[in-house]
């Protein structure tokens, strides 16, 4: 009779627990990607078994990662890039509750008040197009349209409705009001991951003060460096002082084998022409590069025959 008193009693806790507590387990991750590029592979003949080259360190999940490269001379390129794109999964657990709150969408709402024209106190006329706006969110992101669109603490009467100079595009433009709204580089505006809508953003981006869209343009020119484009990327970086995107472009130029393609296109001839003072640099960058000053001499002809040529 005890016996059966007890079982009872103890099925009845199970049913009805004094406290209940849970907890699940997550997985977080994090994906990166880095491009090694590998150039003058033909003078890597010779590596013993067991030798590599190393790229630099990068992070990812907390930790550093490095590419290693083992020549075993199974290709005919003489430049390519390795490309490793890691995700680092890191499980963790978590005490559940209740309670499930939800992801922001601030930006969410913010754009919908952009595309909806609700409350818009300015209007832009950018090549003939008009795109509306709210002064209060456009002078709290850009200190330059807080200038333009407050003097001080009054606002102008004349900011109503705003002309903006004929070099702007209308589809720049709009990628830079959904910056402004969203704080997201705006990837499905005017083509923006293309390299010239790029290099017309990274201007706007700089015009108006915006540093983070400037700095996501940059490193995104720093990427889509190739033959055809570096001289105009370098122009720009030279005009803009960027120290980081200049320095990609040197490298690039110096890399073995693609300065005398690149002094055929006519970018370089207008960089000659509106930068003169970096075809010093070039030279530098390329004398270090092949460690003769043979080649620094040919390149600083071949510069100053392309300058001549362009004038």
């Amino acid at each position: 009779m005890s016996s059966s008193s007890a079982s009872s009693a103890n099925h009845d806790d199970d049913e009805h627990p004094s406290e209940t507590t849970s907890s699940r387990s997550l997985a977080d991750t994090v994906t990166v990607a880095h491009n090694f590029e590998i150039t003058s592979y033909s003078l890597l003949d010779g590596f013993r078994p067991g030798e590599y080259i190393c790229s630099r360190r990068f992070n990812a999940g907390g930790y550093e990662w490095c590419i290693r490269f083992f020549s075993k001379k199974h290709t005919n390129d003489d430049r390519f890039t390795i490309r490793c794109v890691l995700t680092v999964i890191t499980p963790r657990t978590e005490e559940r509750s209740a309670v499930v709150v939800p992801r922001s969408n601030l930006h969410g709402h913010l754009i919908e008040m952009l595309e909806d024209g609700e409350g818009k106190d300015v209007t832009f006329s950018v090549g003939g197009q008009l795109f509306h706006a709210h002064r209060c969110m456009l002078a709290a992101r850009s200190p330059v349209f807080k200038v333009e669109l407050f003097n001080g603490m009054e606002e102008k009467d004349d900011t109503r409705h705003i002309k903006v100079d004929d070099d702007m595009e209308p589809a720049i433009f709009q990628a830079l009001l959904h910056f402004i709204y969203t704080d997201a580089f705006p990837y499905q505006y005017c083509g923006v991951d293309k390299n010239v809508p790029l290099q017309h953003l990274f201007v706007a981006a700089d015009r108006y003060r915006l540093d983070r869209l400037k700095a996501m343009c940059e490193q995104k020119l720093c990427q889509s460096i190739d033959v055809h484009t570096v001289a105009t990327t370098l122009a720009l970086a030279e005009q803009h002082q960027c120290v980081q995107l200049k320095k990609a472009c040197l490298g690039f130029l110096s890399s073995h084998g693609v300065l005398g393609d690149i002094q055929e296109t006519d970018g370089f001839k207008q960089l000659v022409s509106s930068c003169p003072s970096v075809v010093a640099d070039i030279v530098n960058h390329v004398a270090i590069a092949s460690g003769s000053g043979r080649a620094a001499k040919r390149a600083r002809v071949e510069a100053t025959h392309s300058d001549s040529s362009s004038s």
